[in-house]
């Protein structure tokens, strides 16, 4: 019996960290979008910048749920070259899958820009100079024309973006992980907090990752098995040293 028990908490541990692996990228089934960012001006460092952005799920169109809401959190991430980064959370607008936060970039340098997309695999969109404008990189899938006005009639539409299969735009250090920028950032920079755009509180959730469950699983099940073992020899009168 505790033999069985302990083949099945094992089979559900390592299905548990299969499945962690699975759902990060977008090899699950239609599990996966990308971030296409409006054409904007000059950042500068130190100054609030309205920034808009698209959440395409398959990079052609709005969640496909009933619920777009139910997507979950979503923002801009900026990763300078020492890893420290800052995140601005979204704010939804009247068109589908559009969003909208307010961009402050604490201090001068290069900043890798991620989009933060709720359920789905945070997406490489490209690199910020600031001061200067965003260089997207390619994306895996760009709205049709027949996309366009299916979902987007209006005048308020996605840029559709130069389409890129070769590169692997989710990555696992992608995650959303809100730092506290000050902490790393240079001696000459201004001091930033962990997010200075909209919806703050909700940026702030801890990154809670299920690898670490499964590690925790894997203790358990050492653990109940080394207890089961030590049982059965003192049942049989076994002596322990």
């Amino acid at each position: 019996m505790l033999r069985r028990a302990g083949v099945s908490l094992l089979a559900l541990v390592l299905g548990t960290g299969v499945g962690a692996t699975v759902l990060t990228g977008p090899a699950m089934a239609g599990g996966w979008a990308a971030t296409v960012i409006d054409p904007a001006g000059t950042i500068e460092p130190g100054k609030a910048h309205q920034v808009s952005f698209w959440v395409l799920q398959h990079g052609t169109h709005p969640y496909n749920r009933s619920d777009p809401a139910s997507i979950g959190i979503v923002g801009l991430m900026l990763t300078d070259d020492r890893g420290s980064r800052v995140t601005f959370t979204g704010k939804e607008l009247p068109e589908p899958a559009h969003f909208v936060t307010t961009v402050t970039v604490p201090y001068a340098g290069k900043w890798k820009v991620t989009g933060i997309q709720g359920v789905f695999a945070s997406f490489h969109v490209g690199a910020l100079t600031v001061p200067g404008t965003l260089q997207p990189l390619g994306v895996p899938a760009a709205p049709s024309a027949q996309d366009l006005q299916k979902y987007w009639p209006g005048k308020v539409q996605p840029p559709v973006m130069e389409v890129d299969h070769k590169r692997e735009p989710y990555a696992a250090d992608d995650s959303f992980k809100p730092d506290v920028i000050a902490a790393q950032a240079p001696a000459n920079a201004p001091a930033g907090g962990n997010d200075t755009g909209t919806g703050g509180a909700a940026a702030n959730r801890s990154d809670w990752r299920m690898p670490t469950l499964a590690g925790g699983l894997v203790v358990l099940l050492l653990a109940a098995l080394a207890f089961g073992g030590r049982r059965w020899w003192v049942r049989r009168g076994v002596p322990q040293t």
